[in-house]
């Protein structure tokens, strides 16, 4: 291999490493929103007086719509309506 076939092998590591960790920041960015999204629903429901209980209000928190959801439907974790989970099923809204 030569010196520069070697140099291009490099580069090419290194951009797929510049992606990847690009990649992964976006993710954890966009896991981040969602769940503060998540956290503002959850208290609004609260205020609202439509959450009331503390086990269900704990429950809420620790597990957020979003794990249920398809990457494609992640963005619409927070909107008050059933979305699909596959196999023709939906998770239930929100304030269900």
């Amino acid at each position: 291999m030569s010196l520069g076939s070697l140099e291009k092998l490099r580069c090419r590591n290194h951009i797929k490493l510049i992606l990847l960790i690009y990649s992964e920041s976006k993710d954890r960015l966009r896991r981040r929103v969602l769940s503060s999204s998540w956290e503002n629903l959850v208290q609004s429901l609260v205020r609202n007086g439509i959450l009331k209980s503390p086990r269900v209000i704990r429950a809420m928190r620790m597990v957020p719509r979003v794990l249920f959801l398809s990457d494609h439907d992640q963005s619409y974790a927070t909107i008050d309506s059933p979305l699909p989970i596959g196999e023709g099923q939906t998770v239930s809204a929100p304030l269900s």
